[in-house]
């Protein structure tokens, strides 16, 4: 168990140089290591190139001010498996991968909740080769899982069958996509959010949504119009917009863009379907 007391400024509990590569670590609890913020410190901070890093078998609990798991790209095969990432505040994710392209990455069988912005995040640059499954993410605040730039550059990406509860504004968000309408795969996903939680979230006015796939903050060589992603055979309710003063809506599956495909979903109890 590393330990770090809750103490301000102890920053990270792992911290990864820079282009150290072929890293394992498993069987640790990291807890209390109190950092700046969610971007600059986490329980495991990765500061860039960490190639070839499995993390496995590890809790990550209540780092205050940073993140979970944190990983800076350009970054190839990653694998998190049976990680536990829970408790990070101050706009902190679970577990995220920043910047750059990201490719290879596998998450799988964690357990990431209670995170005050959001679960499983890759974010800004691009994405290829991506498999998040079988994973247990609730009660974050901002999303559930939020993926940037997915592309086939590298390989068939898939996120299937998790199980996300209670998950803020969004449950599933795949951002600025550039598929070929096989290569990505959105499947057998359980996307709800409960009566309770849709109360406690009353003073978000804007729209909400289960599963997502759309233009959203543009950057970088990111497509401008979304495209070929495969949503199909997920599960999808209690997306409501509770907010009476507020127009916006809750949406069960949103799709914008060309050459998308939806089939097989089962979509209820949202405002829209």
């Amino acid at each position: 168990i590393l330990d770090g007391t809750g103490q301000a400024g102890n920053g990270n509990g792992i911290t990864l140089n820079n282009g150290i590569t072929n890293i394992t670590i498993k069987d640790l609890t990291v807890r209390d290591y109190a950092g700046a913020s969610g971007n600059a410190n986490a329980g495991i901070y990765g500061i860039g190139g960490n190639n070839n890093l499995t993390v496995t078998d590890v809790d990550l609990a209540d780092n205050l001010g940073g993140s979970g798991f944190y990983a800076n790209g350009p970054i190839d095969n990653v694998l998190l498996n049976n990680v536990d990432a829970h408790g990070h505040t101050v706009g902190a994710r679970g577990i995220v991968i920043w910047n750059g392209h990201k490719s290879n990455i596998t998450i799988t069988n964690c357990e990431v909740y209670d995170n005050n912005c959001c679960g499983i995040e890759l974010q800004d640059g691009s994405s290829s080769a991506i498999n998040i499954s079988d994973n247990d993410i609730h009660d974050n605040w901002d999303n559930g899982i939020g993926i940037v730039g997915l592309d086939g550059t590298t390989g068939a990406n898939l996120v299937d069958d998790n199980t996300l509860t209670d998950n803020g504004r969004f449950g599933i968000e795949i951002k600025n996509p550039n598929g070929n309408g096989t290569n990505t795969v959105i499947s057998n996903n359980d996307v709800t959010q409960s009566a309770s939680f849709v109360s406690l979230r009353s003073s978000e006015v804007r729209d909400i949504a289960g599963i997502a796939v759309f233009r959203r903050g543009l950057t970088g060589s990111n497509v401008d119009v979304p495209n070929g992603v495969r949503v199909i055979n997920n599960i999808v309710s209690g997306y409501v917009q509770d907010n009476g003063a507020s127009a916006s809506e809750g949406f069960g599956i949103v799709i914008e863009g060309t050459n998308h495909t939806a089939t097989g979903n089962t979509v209820s109890n949202n405002d829209v379907g």
